[in-house]
């Protein structure tokens, strides 16, 4: 795969990403960038071209903090992967950095959820690595993991119970 630098003005960023980013980590990736840009080189933002238009599926707050800086364009790799691979690359792409907006990621296809490498109550789990806030004295991260339980099972037609005793790991 070749890198090349593309027009940020021609780069789609999806409304489907499930990743999100807080004002703090936003302005840590912005300083990183202005540290050191070259570092951009080697980690392209992935871009499919499948729709005829530039997707980006792995690197939209890197785009967003080029865009606060300034920058007309970026290194990309181009791909041309059918829909399924797309999201299932963005969530690979994403899984241990940032938070997951989980409104998004419920809509997600369940199946994705099975791909080796992809376990949802990791991915949520282990958003921070730190302590999870209180929401109304409940842990929000295993609220968050309750709901995402929840709108999985309610989309696949089962629960909890039949994914413990199918052996998969869905519930926490």
């Amino acid at each position: 795969m070749n890198t090349i630098d593309l027009a940020i003005e021609a780069l789609v960023l999806p409304d489907w990403n499930p990743r999100k980013i807080t004002e703090h980590d936003f302005q840590g990736l912005v300083q990183s960038i202005k540290d050191d840009p070259d570092f951009l080189k080697a980690r392209p933002v992935i871009v499919n071209t499948r729709t005829g238009k530039n997707v980006v599926i792995a690197g939209n707050m890197r785009v967003r903090a080029c865009q606060h800086l300034g920058y007309t364009t970026i290194p990309c790799i181009l791909v041309d992967l059918t829909e399924e691979q797309e999201k299932r690359w963005a969530l690979k792409d994403n899984i241990h950095q940032g938070r997951w907006d989980i409104d998004l990621l419920v809509n997600f296809d369940d199946q994705l959820f099975d791909a080796p490498g992809i376990d949802i109550a990791d991915m949520l789990r282990g958003d921070s690595g730190g302590a999870a806030p209180a929401v109304e004295g409940k842990c929000a991260r295993c609220e968050e993991l309750r709901r995402a339980v929840d709108g999985h099972e309610r989309r696949a037609g089962h629960t909890a119970q039949e994914h413990q005793a199918a052996g998969t790991s869905l519930a926490a």
